[in-house]
């Protein structure tokens, strides 16, 4: 698995400035991208766990202030304060 957090923001999604901008739907939404996807390696700031590499699914997660990407076997929503990635940042440091 891999991720990032993105600083595009809603202003930013309809400025033209998020990659996806002119193929997502819409601001707001959870997207999964199927197929060839030539901007993927565009943003340099993917962390890497030490999750399978056969996690090959694209996430897109766009949030008022801001985006999460991952590249993941799967999601789920978890509302806990101490979730998977607050965890995961406690075992980095």
């Amino acid at each position: 698995m891999q991720y990032r957090l993105g600083p595009t923001n809603d202003e930013g999604w309809y400025l033209g400035q998020c990659r996806y901008s002119g193929s997502a739907p819409s601001w707001g939404e959870f997207y999964e991208l199927n197929g060839d996807d030539p901007l993927l390696d565009r943003p340099s700031d993917w962390i890497k766990t030490n999750s399978s590499p056969s996690s090959n699914r694209h996430f897109l997660f766009y949030f008022r202030d801001g985006t999460f990407e991952c590249i993941a076997a799967d999601w789920s929503y978890d509302s806990a304060t101490q979730n998977a990635l607050a965890a995961h940042k406690e075992i980095e440091r």
